[in-house]
């Protein structure tokens, strides 16, 4: 009897090393796959479903540690996307709804992956039918869940979604149903709702349980010349739970009480965003100052050092993006390598997102030159190299828009130097 209770023992531990062993292989062979690019091996061993992604990529609570590829969870995702975007069959596209199902909102890995799946809907919201139409409806539900789920939840179905109501109403309805169970939720869990949350006095009173003032600024926001408060919140566990900071916007009236005027857990980042290894900060120098809010941002990748500073304009409490500016250098170096851009493009704050920071750092322009065409130059001079031709109308990304010459980059992908006359920045 004793024997045959150790041999059921042997087996299981064998069994659970197997397993094991198989896990660490499989993320092992992941590693390989991303750093040959080898495209069909990546596929193979990249997560399958949503508890895996999280074990691979996102944060083990209970051992406060992160798991093996949290570090390098942005460049992962970015070639799944990448390789999703060249694929013509379509097929891996069945990976995205895999890892959906049955997941739920976090902050880094996972609300990383959410935006690069929005951001292939917003080209075409039609792959909804084709992605959904052949799951079940417990699956459909639970995708749009995990799709809609977030700290601040949107209080419509997204507009671009509204052409599936006759294509696809079933896969339609779902998106309905599960946006209002996830307004429902986010109710109970805090205060979010900013007609009850206006109807408070307090400070202390816009605070969710489990948070904390992390940072407190005062100023003037809108035109009442009453001081008026934005604030950092972040959770008192937040280096275990790495729960999302948010920041709020209150306004200060006549009789002496606040009132909500902006609330999202998008726009400062989260205390292990920095990507590093030991729970560096990944914000700094939140500031409020001739009418416009800024904070920087901070991010580690491989050996460098990225700040990258928002500059939000104030008009009468609505706040837009008006320039970002990035300085990288060497861990534990002095700055260098600065580039500021001032865009052309307003930006809302409640449309900001700290996760999609490589979307901020560039905008185009289009080249317009009575002659038909200006030159691309290698340097800052009409009498440098000319690398290319670029005709009138076309548009080119801006690198670096200081001084007379602009520091372009062609669709070609060719980088050089272009008067500033000869582009028109509206």
């Amino acid at each position: 009897m004793n024997k045959l209770i150790a041999l059921i023992i042997l087996s299981l531990f064998i069994s659970c090393t197997s397993k094991s062993q198989s896990k660490e292989a499989t993320i092992a062979d992941l590693k390989i796959a991303f750093t040959k690019n080898d495209e069909k091996l990546f596929l193979q061993n990249f997560p399958k479903n949503y508890n895996q992604f999280v074990k691979y990529f996102g944060w083990n609570d209970s051992l406060d540690v992160p798991y093996p590829l949290y570090n390098e969870s942005e460049e992962y995702i970015n070639r799944l996307f990448k390789i999703i975007k060249k694929d013509k069959t379509g097929k891996s596209l069945k990976l995205i709804i895999d890892i959906g199902i049955n997941g739920k909102y976090q902050a880094d890995a996972v609300n990383y992956f959410k935006i690069n799946i929005e951001r292939i809907f917003k080209e075409n919201p039609n792959l909804a039918c084709d992605l959904l139409g052949n799951r079940t409806l417990e699956e459909i539900d639970s995708f749009w869940h995990f799709y809609l789920d977030s700290p601040q939840p949107l209080t419509a179905v997204p507009d671009i979604f509204k052409i599936l109501k006759n294509s696809c109403p079933q896969i339609y309805s779902s998106l309905e149903k599960e946006l209002t169970l996830i307004q429902k939720e986010n109710l109970v869990s805090e205060i979010t709702n900013e007609s009850k949350t206006n109807k408070l006095k307090l400070i202390n009173d816009f605070i969710p349980e489990g948070y904390t003032i992390l940072d407190s600024l005062s100023g003037y926001i809108n035109d009442d010349n009453l001081t008026d408060k934005i604030l950092i919140l972040a959770n008192s566990q937040e280096f275990k739970n790495n729960e999302s900071r948010i920041l709020l916007i209150l306004l200060y009236n006549q009789n002496k009480e606040y009132s909500l005027n902006f609330k999202s857990s998008n726009i400062i980042p989260c205390l292990k965003c920095a990507g590093g290894t030991g729970g560096e900060d990944s914000y700094d120098d939140l500031s409020f100052n001739n009418n416009i809010l800024s904070f920087i941002q901070l991010k580690i990748s491989d050996s460098n050092l990225i700040k990258i500073k928002y500059e939000f304009l104030n008009n009468k409490s609505d706040f837009k993006l008006d320039r970002v500016t990035t300085t990288s250098s060497e861990l534990n170096n002095d700055f260098a390598n600065t580039v500021s851009i001032k865009l052309n493009t307003s930006i809302s704050l409640r449309n900001f997102n700290y996760q999609d920071y490589k979307s901020y750092l560039n905008y185009s322009v289009i080249i317009a030159d009575l002659d038909g065409f200006t030159n691309l130059r290698k340097e800052k001079k009409s009498s440098s190299i000319i690398l290319e031709k670029i005709k009138t109308g076309e548009n080119v990304k801006v690198i670096d828009n200081s001084g007379d010459w602009w520091f372009v980059q062609t669709k070609e992908g060719k980088k050089g130097y272009v008067c500033k006359t000869k582009i028109k920045n509206e």
